[in-house]
């Protein structure tokens, strides 16, 4: 039986962020980053120079292959262990979890009027990152105050565009309602300089209450295959074939993915109460 959702200010997913006016296509010329200075060197061109958005993730594809034996992250190996530890952390949660929240985090490439110019990838995913501390300390409060077990799941996911942006799915043992995260999305509005009032509001939040213990939390279903590689891993789960990771997944996973690799941001990161028993490591 589904989860029921008692209460939501979601909307439509697509309906916020960067998606509302870009494709993989608006975004191929962008520079990845604003400066070499800013970059590893084996992410620059041939020349030192900084590469555009596609062709960075063009070679980062090519690395992927050609570093296939090594199990690089975002590779086949990587793609399997860590669709598994989501896994095995929604498994751990069902056994007492009593509701789960769904945050999203993202906002807007454009912080000027001149909206023919989306800022670089890698500016974007800083900018993003930036409540990430504060994010986390009004996640921790609410936390507390509300008692009992609880688990967290971040996963940074892709727009069509490929800016990223954050979900986190906590599965937690009491009830609870979506104003006690108002704090969680406020610090975001207020300590990230791309969320402005218009990048969050509807969507920002989604509850669901009593989930059903005997199989995957619908929140789960929904951010595990927004992590790099995951979806091929469903996929080939389904279709009977050898998992290869992201380089298998569609042009905006890659161009996101890339960021990550670029920026040196953590995909994925599970934690939990200090009385949940954490066996997904």
């Amino acid at each position: 039986m589904e989860a029921d959702v008692v209460e939501s200010n979601r909307g439509k997913m697509g309906g916020f962020g960067p998606d509302r006016s870009l494709s993989v296509a608006d975004t191929a010329d962008v520079p990845l980053a604003p400066a070499t200075n800013s970059l590893p060197q084996f992410v620059l061109g041939p020349d030192g120079s900084v590469p555009t958005w596609s062709q960075a993730s063009e070679r980062f594809v090519k690395r992927l292959q050609a570093d296939s034996p090594h199990n690089p992250r975002f590779g086949s190996e990587w793609s399997v262990r860590t669709h598994a530890r989501l896994l095995r952390a929604d498994e751990c949660m069902r056994e007492w979890c009593q509701t789960t929240v769904l945050l999203t985090f993202t906002g807007t490439p454009y912080l000027t009027d001149d909206v023919d110019r989306p800022m670089p990838p890698t500016s974007f995913m800083m900018a993003l990152a930036k409540s990430q501390s504060a994010r986390r300390n009004a996640l921790r409060e609410v936390l507390d105050n509300t008692g009992g077990r609880w688990v967290t799941m971040k996963v940074i996911g892709s727009h069509q565009s490929g800016y990223p942006h954050e979900h986190v799915l906590i599965g937690i043992e009491a009830p609870v309602s979506s104003e006690d995260f108002e704090p969680v999305i406020r610090a975001h509005r207020s300590e990230s300089p791309i969320a402005g009032d218009g990048a969050h509001g509807v969507g920002a939040i989604r509850i669901e209450s009593n989930p059903n213990q005997a199989e995957m939390t619908g929140g789960v279903r929904y951010v595990a295959p927004d992590a790099p590689g995951v979806r091929d891993v469903l996929e080939a789960e389904e279709s009977g074939r050898t998992p290869q990771g992201i380089v298998n997944e569609s042009t905006h996973r890659q161009r996101t993915a890339s960021v990550l690799e670029a920026t040196g941001t953590q995909a994925v990161r599970i934690e939990s109460s200090d009385n949940v028993h954490a066996d997904w490591h």
